[in-house]
């Protein structure tokens, strides 16, 4: 996974090949210049069974081929993957005139449940974007 800082901005991106996931935040207390580093998913599913379900502050510092993590109960250390993570932001259109805001939990239990429904081939779900609704 790619973690970016850009002043006070934090992104995290991954992708398998085919499919994206981009998720942003804010990052406080955000020191020196503008870091990204590609950190092996398997230490950040570490990190997130470390945080459990509570919400905690997590001091993160990135040195050579290291990233660290640190929270007031636990210390993390994972080495940094090499090479160059695929330009995301070439695929993400830019031009993106329509928006929507949805339920994260609505279209959560939506995914959910067409998933039932999907075969390995077809791993899809198809929305359509309508005045009445998001189907």
């Amino acid at each position: 996974m790619l973690v970016e800082r850009e002043k006070d901005k934090l992104v995290v991106v991954a992708t398998d090949g085919h499919r994206l996931a981009v998720a942003r935040g804010e990052c406080k207390s955000a020191k020196g210049d503008n870091r990204s580093a590609i950190i092996p998913t398997r230490g950040l599913n570490t990190l997130v069974r470390l945080l459990g379900a509570a919400e905690q502050v997590v001091k993160v510092k990135i040195a050579d081929n290291q990233v660290l993590f640190a929270t007031d109960v636990a210390l993390l250390v994972s080495n940094l993957v090499e090479g160059n993570f695929p330009p995301y932001k070439d695929v993400i259109p830019k031009d993106g005139d329509k928006k929507a805001t949805v339920s994260t939990e609505l279209l959560n239990s939506a995914f959910r449940r067409a998933a039932l429904l999907t075969t390995e081939e077809s791993k899809g779900v198809k929305m359509s974007f309508r005045k009445e609704g998001l189907t």
